[in-house]
């Protein structure tokens, strides 16, 4: 058979999360911010070099009985 395939991404993760969300299951007002960092380093045993960065918003507003939200993702 074939060996299973090994890879270490050791790193150093940082994240930051703002949430002023009225409610969680059907916000109707309010903004959250998420934001990630990781960075992999050959010092702890990565194997590969590499930064990733990820970012997440989202908004809701309601005016009257109507709601709108959208979120972004990158």
């Amino acid at each position: 058979g074939v060996a299973p395939a090994r890879l270490d991404i050791s790193g150093v993760r940082a994240g930051l999360s703002i949430d002023r969300i009225d409610e969680l299951d059907f916000p109707r007002s309010g903004h959250a911010l998420s934001i990630d960092l990781f960075g992999s380093v050959s010092a702890l045993g990565a194997d590969d070099s590499y930064r990733r960065g990820d970012l997440e918003a989202f908004v809701a507003r309601s005016l009257g009985a109507h709601t709108l939200s959208a979120r972004l993702r990158l």
